[in-house]
């Protein structure tokens, strides 16, 4: 049985309100395993290097992370449009929550890197479907809003997290840090519990609407086999940006402290503070300005920010210049990521929901791989600026084929 949202299930709930108990509870767990993810990211390449190993196996713990999470979406999108919401959240959630178990023993190097795998795996299953959960209860008419206001889980964690992990291991050691977040898998496995009601309610409707069409002998959906699906048919168009956009803050995640050092900027990390603040307050309106006014005035001004932010960077003087060019690029990528993630919802079909959340998150993860590796070649030739020059041009780029594949409509009319 397909997993669909049926307008019964719409019209049950109240048209206007995101913040219902189950979506705040879909809020706490998605915060829950991105905090885990983020302190996770902190500790572990310090805690490799300590061990007297080298730079590079301490990334691999990253690498394998990230290689495993892109590897699974296309398995975690399809279960969960054919399988439930609720079954892959949970394979997502105890996977992870029992790989970080693993941090109560001393374990081999060799051991942690499997770890590492495992919990990609399981980040990738929770994700998929835990998004797909929430644009099944947002009420359509606010899902660009809705999407924003859980996007806030990654800012929260990004900003927080990574510091109180450093503050933590330098107070109480690696040991500790590491069975705290093993706790805090444990609270996000017992958040996602509650969540069972949300399958239940879509099974319930799903089945009323296969009476119903066996009643007027109306032909019924079926799964059409154990097809594989990569990703989805129309959601893979807008997603198309979010491969570029990130592959340019893949290079201001990367390299920005080093070139602000570079020349002799103190307290660089201002940008990051500067753009995490931007992009809360980004999230928190972009749904508003998509309802009224459509999703290009939300994408084109998203993407001139994220350009001039770019250009800022790339001819950086003083600190006050990198916090200017913090709040450009957190207002930017702050409207964009929530707004293509809501065009890739709405351009598929109901009941392949999930294959399109994980086909954003497929290209987030492959322009982050992609930009995390050709910027560096690009760095070792020409220099850290060179870099910001180039991703102010791919992103230009993407600007002005967005602009022509809209007139053309390439996106379809939701897109507008």
């Amino acid at each position: 049985m397909q997993f669909e949202q049926p307008l019964e299930v719409q019209a049950s709930a109240n048209k206007d309100k995101i913040f219902t108990a189950e979506f705040t509870n879909i809020v706490v767990a998605d915060l829950m395993i991105r905090i885990c993810s983020y302190m996770q990211a902190a500790l572990l390449p310090l805690y490799i290097l300590e061990q007297g190993y080298s730079p590079a196996l301490a990334g691999l713990t990253t690498s394998v992370f990230m290689l495993m999470a892109i590897l699974s979406r296309p398995a975690s999108g399809n279960m969960v449009d054919t399988r439930g919401r609720y079954l892959v959240m949970m394979i997502g959630s105890l996977a992870y929550c029992l790989a970080t178990g693993f941090y109560l023993f001393a374990i081999p190097i060799s051991l942690l890197l499997a770890i590492r795998a495992v919990q990609g795996f399981g980040f990738a299953f929770n994700g998929t479907a835990l998004m797909t959960m929430a644009t099944d209860i947002i009420p359509e008419q606010k899902l660009s809003e809705g999407i924003g206001y859980l996007g806030l889980t990654q800012t929260i964690a990004q900003a927080f997290a990574l510091a109180f992990a450093l503050m933590l291991s330098s107070a109480y050691g690696y040991a500790f840090s590491l069975k705290l977040v093993f706790a805090v898998t444990v609270f996000n496995l017992l958040t996602c519990f509650p969540l069972k009601a949300i399958d239940k309610r879509l099974l319930g409707a799903a089945a009323k609407n296969d009476d119903k069409a066996a009643n007027h002998n109306e032909p019924i959906q079926k799964q059409s086999g154990p097809k594989l699906r990569i990703i989805d048919k129309d959601a893979w168009k807008p997603s198309l940006i979010m491969v570029f956009v990130v592959f340019a803050a893949s290079g201001v995640g990367t390299f920005l402290l080093a070139f602000a050092v570079q020349r002799g900027i103190n307290r660089p990390g201002m940008f990051f503070t500067a753009s995490a603040l931007s992009v809360a307050a980004a999230r928190l309106t972009v749904g508003k300005i998509h309802n009224r006014f459509g999703s290009a005035v939300v994408l084109v001004p998203g993407f001139i920010l994220v350009i001039v932010s770019l250009l800022l960077i790339f001819s950086v003087a003083n600190l006050m210049m990198l916090i200017i060019a913090g709040i450009c690029y957190g207002l930017g990528i702050g409207v964009m990521v929530p707004e293509v993630n809501t065009l890739a919802i709405l351009a598929a079909e109901k009941e392949n929901r999930g294959l399109a959340n994980s086909t954003v998150f497929m290209a987030m993860d492959l322009g982050m791989a992609l930009g995390a590796i050709s910027l560096g070649i690009f760095a070792d030739y020409n220099g850290f600026a060179s870099i910001f020059l180039i991703c102010a041009g791919v992103v230009f780029a993407t600007l002005i084929a967005y602009l022509f594949l809209l007139k053309i409509g390439f996106y379809g009319e939701g897109a507008i």
